[in-house]
């Protein structure tokens, strides 16, 4: 199997520690994308908050990992998200890997999304 091309966290991420905004993005990008992580209202923030930390830890707790919430570069728990969403893709899922959001231009993609995600609701919400 190659190398994922979904998640490569440069930092721990976890409740105790600094989390890097780009290591946030991803792994929220990565655990929406093999249903761990709903996202807000509000959109993809590079903030850290309970629910990427109850992401991670379901996904610990669903696939047999050691139930710390953290989540580290080349562990574990990165690693079965990548294999995880490695599968979806294998198996025809829509490509959402995190290198069509590249880390240099994260917050561009977070206003396209934002924008994006308004024209939908907008969409929906027209009568006909």
């Amino acid at each position: 199997m190659t190398k994922s091309k979904h998640l490569r966290l440069k930092d721990d991420v976890g409740s105790d520690r600094a989390v890097d905004e780009e290591d946030t993005l991803n792994t929220k990008y990565a655990l929406k994308k093999i249903g761990y992580y709903g996202e807000l209202e509000y959109g993809m923030t590079g903030y850290p908050g309970q629910q990427i930390l109850d992401g991670i830890e379901k996904v610990q707790k669903d696939r047999g990992l050691t139930r710390d919430g953290i989540m580290k570069p080349g562990g574990e728990t990165e690693w079965e998200i990548n294999r995880i969403a490695d599968e979806q893709d294998e198996k025809g899922s829509e490509k959402a890997s995190l290198d069509n959001y590249p880390n240099d231009k994260s917050v561009c993609h977070l206003l396209r999304q934002r924008i994006h995600d308004l024209r939908k609701k907008r969409t929906a919400s027209k009568p006909t």
